[in-house]
């Protein structure tokens, strides 16, 4: 089975929505916890 590679770049307006994302999962929801895990699973899936 052939294997693909990938580059991928997350751009600085790419990253700064992820973290908006996360703010206001932490401060409108006040969910702080539940923020990280929805970011690291984002930024996690990049790295598969």
């Amino acid at each position: 089975m052939k294997s693909n590679n990938y580059s991928i770049e997350i751009t600085e307006p790419a990253e700064a929505d992820l973290h908006h994302i996360a703010n206001y999962i932490a401060k409108e929801l006040l969910e702080p916890e539940l923020a990280l895990k929805v970011l690291n699973t984002i930024k996690r899936q990049f790295l598969v």
